[in-house]
């Protein structure tokens, strides 16, 4: 491993969170503009890969992206960044190869591939401790791609140009970085053994992180991807602008808010003290200023999109004024992700994400039998508002036997 003074960490920490920032707010403006740039089917379309990408993209690495930075050495680092390099490829040609014949999902593998390319550079610049290197690639790849789609937008407006900016945004963010050559050093010197036995090593993380990572990716794109089947992309695209629009900020705030939750329960867990209180005082504490942010958000909507998005938007404001309940239990969710790791309840964890999955599904298809789009959100949003009260009934049951117990 390679170690930095303090001052350097601090200030690549501040350079990384500025650049997701940036990054963030771009992709927000950018599809403000390509509203207007492209059909509501188009973006529908878009959305619908763009969810079935990010889920086959952590298959892509089976998850030992993350063993990267267990690496106790760097060939250790090494060898575990080839075994990703060489999961992705084997994937994408002999598993997603037969998407090549579908004319609106072509792309997938190549998409697939870049994509799980570069979040294992991710956390091979991690491991580096080239943090400034992530802040790069971040603000590259954001600005190149969402440059691509608004120029294709005013030259030929279709889904096939979105995807190849989006490729070509993670190319051209993977190529900035790779002018240090001392940074992959070793990195073309494959050992074969050393590639198998660590592969059976770190089983676990395909095996328990994989599925894991699987449903949390699928807690908000689950209605998209079970709707698309069901009715229209223009429903689909209205429905989509809700959900990133809603969604960026929300996961933007909720992983700063998360950080500091997990360091509080972590401190008062090492100190033995009412881990319990602590729970209750966060989420009341939460609760104050998150519900009247959502009631002030319900009426903000109707004009924010009105002014934004234009008029042919303004289904998508029905749409996401609907989904602001499970904008604010995701918010929660995500705020307490690290309960169940920190308890060592992850196996339990699951179990319930996976009912809670089932569930969900379950609503969706009620409003499906009856043909019907908005039952069919409706229901969706019910119904993961009341999985998220069970969750948490089931964290406060946890620590309470830990406070007490």
């Amino acid at each position: 491993m390679i170690y930095r003074p303090a001052s350097s960490f601090y200030s690549n920490s501040i350079r990384l969170l500025s650049a997701n920032v940036f990054s963030q707010s771009l992709t927000l403006l950018t599809f403000v503009l390509l509203a207007r740039l492209y059909s509501v089917e188009d973006l529908g379309r878009f959305s619908f890969f763009l969810q079935l990408a990010a889920l086959l993209t952590l298959l892509a690495n089976g998850r030992y992206e993350l063993v990267i930075l267990l690496g106790k050495t760097r060939r250790e680092a090494t060898t575990a960044f080839q075994l990703c390099c060489m999961i992705n490829i084997a994937v994408c040609v002999l598993i997603l190869s037969p998407f090549l014949f579908f004319e609106h999902i072509r792309l997938l593998p190549l998409y697939i591939f870049v994509s799980a390319l570069s979040a294992s550079c991710s956390y091979w610049f991690n491991f580096n401790s080239r943090l400034s290197l992530i802040a790069r690639y971040g603000i590259v790849q954001s600005l190149s791609a969402n440059s691509l789609k608004a120029l294709l937008g005013y030259i030929h407006p279709c889904v096939n140009g979105l995807l190849w900016a989006d490729i070509i945004g993670y190319l051209v963010g993977i190529g900035s970085c790779i002018t240090q050559k001392r940074l992959y050093s070793g990195i073309y010197y494959i050992h074969w053994r050393e590639i198998w036995e660590m592969a059976y090593r770190f089983r676990h993380f395909p095996y328990f992180m994989l599925p894991l990572s699987l449903v949390n990716a699928l807690s908000v794109s689950l209605p998209i991807l079970v709707l698309a089947g069901y009715f229209s992309m223009e429903k689909i695209g209205f429905l989509s602008m809700a959900l990133t629009l809603g969604v960026a900020p929300v996961k933007l705030w909720a992983s700063s808010l998360e950080q500091v939750i997990s360091g509080e329960l972590t401190s008062y867990i090492k100190q033995k003290l009412s881990v319990s209180s602590l729970f209750r005082n966060l989420l009341s504490k939460i609760f104050r200023w998150l519900l009247p942010a959502i009631i002030f958000a319900f009426f903000l909507i109707p004009p924010a999109v009105k002014l934004f998005l234009g008029d042919d938007w303004e289904e998508s404001a029905g749409y996401m004024q609907l989904l602001l309940p499970v904008l604010m239990a995701w918010f929660l969710s995500l705020s307490f992700i690290s309960v169940p790791n920190l308890l060592g309840k992850q196996r339990m964890a699951l179990i319930l994400e996976l009912l809670f999955i089932i569930c969900r599904t379950i609503a969706l298809m009620v409003g499906v039998g009856f043909h019907d789009f908005y039952l069919s959100v409706a229901l969706y949003s019910a119904m993961y508002v009341v999985t998220v009260v069970i969750q948490f009934f089931w964290y406060a049951r946890v620590l309470s036997v830990i406070s007490y117990g």
